[in-house]
């Protein structure tokens, strides 16, 4: 992954280059969950009521917006349209992972009745996917994510009336023994299902609006024995992945399938530190309810909120982070820290960075859509609209900018192929820097893709200001 991100930052140095303003520090976005005294969701939460703590120092919000309202902010999103920031529509999607492969015979039976019996007593099925994690370490689907062909399913919400049937033939179709790899070898094991919980973050970060992965799981220890005998450290890991969903707007609910009290070296320090890191909750055993429930329902006490962090803090390390409210009695859940990428400082770095990194960045509103062309059979059609109130236009008549915009393709993991930057360049009077100041800057074009890609990752830059977005969508 760093050579790739190197020879982008390479490729794209050239157009880094160019005179820019003054460069906007790289910006740092979470959500974060909000109740009043009463429990009860929140409402009205601004960016001055909060006090952000990095690592102790006190910085200030640029932005807090609810990511739902009762009314759209803009247009909702249409088919095959998905946003890298907030639109105000009611979105969530909630992904429920049973994980075999690090789980003994009593708790695969736990955590099967339990998510069988809470599917039987929901209204809803509507936007809930279930998957399981098998012993093999392949994902399980039992009721899947949309495709990119077809992302509205005709009859997504009545498929939990059938929920007991399709679990219990999915778990007779997957019930076999962990192969020995992953039973002689721990590490192997934790690195498997560090890399399963990735992937599964990266298809689910398509999905428009808040997202919540259930993951219900007997969890992965932070040291563990591998074949060579020696102890491996997987704290670095479980952190760097926790950040990276947490950009993509990703919270886990990690309940804890393991019947134990004790803390230390073992798998419930990993629940506790990925449900914390994202912004999450981690729940104990014969939670399952309670966590898909919760995960669902939390939609109206959720923001999303961005700031600035010191261009010291993207020095390589963890740095905590602690956001509190001065409201008596309110109760506030939002990531407990992040890694500060040193790529983020550089302009080149941080281009390769949106393109090639592990989330998406909302650093440019980005919406988009993609379906197959009418023009050039095989090609895809793409209709992007950028947020024209994240680029640095002039002062006045004629208010002029422009931005950069390329792609890079996604099969099973990213590439260092990629598009080369399409120049857009703007030369604006008053009437049109006031329409796209309301509807954003709308470019449709047609692309061919590489053999293979299943998802593309959309990037714009600011000649300007050098602020980069990012939005991965999928593709047919």
């Amino acid at each position: 992954m760093r050579s790739c991100l190197l020879l982008l930052a390479a490729a794209f140095a050239a157009a880094s280059e160019q005179p820019q303003g003054e460069a906007q520090r790289p910006l740092l976005a979470f959500n974060l969950v909000a109740y009043d005294a009463k429990g009860e969701p929140l409402r009205d939460l601004q960016a001055g009521d909060l006090r952000i703590y990095d690592d102790g120092k006190l910085m200030h919000a640029v932005f807090c917006r609810p990511l739902e309202t009762a009314q759209p902010e803009i247009a909702p999103l249409g088919a095959r349209e998905y946003s890298n920031r907030p639109t105000g529509a009611k979105l969530h999607s909630t992904l429920v992972l049973l994980d075999l492969l690090n789980a003994n015979l009593a708790e695969r039976g736990m955590g099967w009745n339990e998510i069988a019996r809470t599917l039987g007593k929901l209204e809803s099925g509507e936007q809930l996917y279930l998957y399981l994690l098998t012993k093999e370490g392949v994902v399980f689907p039992i009721h899947a994510m949309p495709a990119a062909d077809s992302p509205v399913l005709p009859d997504d919400n009545a498929w939990i009336g059938q929920a007991q049937g399709l679990l219990d033939k999915a778990m007779h179709d997957v019930n076999r023994l962990r192969p020995w790899e992953f039973q002689a070898d721990a590490d192997a094991r934790v690195q498997k299902t560090l890399a399963v919980l990735r992937e599964v973050g990266s298809d689910f970060s398509a999905q428009p609006g808040r997202k919540s992965l259930v993951w219900i799981s007997h969890g992965v220890p932070i040291l563990a024995r591998g074949a060579d005998g020696n102890l491996h450290d997987s704290e670095p890991a479980v952190m760097h992945l926790a950040t990276d969903l947490a950009r993509s707007g990703i919270a886990i609910y990690a309940v804890d399938q393991a019947e134990r009290s004790t803390t230390g070296l073992n798998s419930t320090d990993t629940l506790q530190q990925l449900a914390g890191l994202t912004g999450g909750q981690w729940l104990p055993s014969d939670s399952t309810e309670k966590a898909i429930r919760q995960a669902i329902g939390e939609g109206p006490a959720t923001y999303q909120v961005g700031y600035s962090p010191d261009l010291d803090r993207w020095n390589g390390k963890f740095h905590k982070l602690r956001v509190t409210t001065g409201a008596k009695g309110t109760r506030i859940r939002a990531i407990e820290g992040y890694f500060g990428d040193p790529r983020e400082k550089d302009p080149a770095e941080r281009l390769a960075l949106a393109s090639l990194g592990g989330a998406d960045d909302p650093g440019v509103g980005i919406r988009a859509a993609a379906a197959p062309s009418e023009k050039v059979k095989g090609w895809i059609h793409f209709r992007i609209r950028v947020n024209a109130a994240d680029l640095q236009l002039g002062s006045g008549e004629p208010y002029s900018g422009g931005f950069g915009l390329m792609f890079a393709y996604y099969t099973t993991e990213w590439q260092p192929e990629a598009s080369q930057e399409i120049p857009t360049e703007l030369h604006l009077n008053a009437a049109e820097h006031a329409r796209i100041l309301r509807d954003g800057v709308v470019l449709t074009l047609d692309r061919p893709l590489p053999a293979g890609v299943r998802k593309v990752r959309i990037v714009v830059r600011d000649k300007q200001s050098g602020a980069v977005g990012s939005l991965s969508v999928p593709v047919a």
